[in-house]
């Protein structure tokens, strides 16, 4: 009973919301992520609850009408879904609609149940956040194509308590030489979750379409002296980074 109150709630918050990419070349203020893995042998099942959530929401017109997911590529775990959402203001989720409640509109209260009941055994553990965007921190060198890129490379950085404001300075800087160099990067740290968790998020085409390594930008633009204290700094403050690709899926979005 609890796993599908979780559903209920945590789908019907992200599973069909506006992607990770920005408008008009600007980070938007909040992201909200729900990340979902899903039972072995459960994937088709998980789908299919995914698209029949999707079309009900194209039989009601219900708002919101954009959906995007991501599948971890490579760099993390298999079966992984993440669903997120842009969103300007904290108080735009209180206009969010619920899925059960457009499932129940779309195809009637029985069968939506039965939808609601096959996603909760789709899926054998979920976890939400929501992020604040560091626009003093990220790198934005021109407008984002309306063509949603394949990929998104996504670096999650843990940080000790007691040094985040060294980290905060190593990423301000880290910005200041991305732009000179016309790289992009999105940066955002956890305000509902992790709260040390940092993350940046940089989208592309192709596996390898890769990006300048950050200590190598930070030597070209400060020089090895400053860039060299400057790391250090920020590697004493890192408890754990992982890097991982996800690809957007087309067809389990809209």
């Amino acid at each position: 009973m609890q796993k599908n109150r979780l559903l209920t709630v945590v789908l019907g918050i992200v599973l069909l919301l506006p992607s990770l990419v920005f408008a008009q070349g600007q980070p938007t203020g909040f992201l909200a992520v729900n990340t979902f893995t899903v039972a072995p042998g459960m994937t088709a099942q998980f789908e299919s609850v995914a698209r029949q959530i999707n079309e009900a929401y194209k039989q009601t017109g219900a708002e919101p009408k954009n959906n995007n997911l991501f599948v971890t590529a490579n760099g993390g775990k298999g079966r992984t879904y993440r669903f997120v959402v842009l969103f300007n203001e904290l108080s735009d989720m209180d206009t969010w609609r619920q899925i059960p409640d457009v499932l129940a509109e779309a195809y009637g209260q029985e069968e939506a149940a039965r939808i609601l009941m096959a996603g909760d055994a789709s899926f054998s553990a979920v976890e939400s956040s929501i992020s604040i965007t560091q626009a003093d921190a990220s790198s934005v060198s021109g407008d984002t194509s309306s063509q949603f890129p394949a990929l998104a490379t996504v670096i999650r950085t843990e940080v000790d308590f007691s040094n985040i404001d060294d980290y905060i300075i190593y990423l301000r800087k880290l910005k200041e030489a991305e732009e000179a160099a016309g790289v992009s990067w999105t940066r955002r740290r956890e305000i509902r979750g992790q709260l040390n968790l940092f993350t940046a998020v940089r989208q592309h085409e192709t596996l390898g379409d890769n990006a300048p390594l950050a200590y190598s930008l930070l030597r070209e633009h400060l020089g090895p002296v400053e860039a060299n204290l400057l790391i250090e700094r920020q590697n004493d403050a890192v408890l754990h980074r992982e890097i991982q690709v996800l690809r957007h899926r087309p067809d389990l979005s809209r």
